[in-house]
C-alpha cells in the first residue's frame, strides 16, 4: 500500500496555506461592475433587487397541494389516505371560507 503522507503538508503548513489564501481573497475588494445579464452567470449582486410591483398582482396558486392533520404526519408511518374531498379555486369549504382568501 502506498502512503501519500510524504507528499501532503503538514496540519500547521496546511492551516498556513489556508489563512494566506483567505487574507488575500479578504483583501481584494473587488469593484462594481455594469455587465450584460448574459455575462452575469456566477457573479454577485452588488444591491439587491426589488420588485415595484407583485406579479401576478392577485393571491393565485398554479401548484396542486395536499392537506394533513399535524398529529397524523408526525408519527412517521406512511400517509395513506383517501382524499376527503375537492376544494377549487373560488370554492367554498365547509366552513363557509373561499379558497381565494
Amino acid at each position: 500500500m502506498h502512503s501519500m503522507s510524504a507528499s501532503l503538508p503538514s496540519y500547521d503548513e496546511a492551516a498556513a496555506l489556508v489563512a494566506a489564501r483567505a487574507a488575500e481573497i479578504l483583501a481584494h475588494k473587488p469593484g462594481i461592475e455594469l455587465v450584460d445579464l448574459a455575462a452575469a452567470q456566477g457573479r454577485v449582486l452588488a444591491q439587491p433587487i426589488m420588485a415595484d410591483r407583485d406579479m401576478p398582482s392577485f393571491p393565485r396558486s398554479t401548484r396542486d397541494g395536499f392537506a394533513c392533520r399535524a398529529s397524523e404526519a408526525s408519527t412517521h408511518t406512511p400517509l395513506c389516505r383517501a382524499a376527503s374531498g375537492i376544494l377549487r379555486l373560488g370554492d367554498h369549504d365547509r366552513r363557509g371560507r373561499s379558497s381565494r382568501s
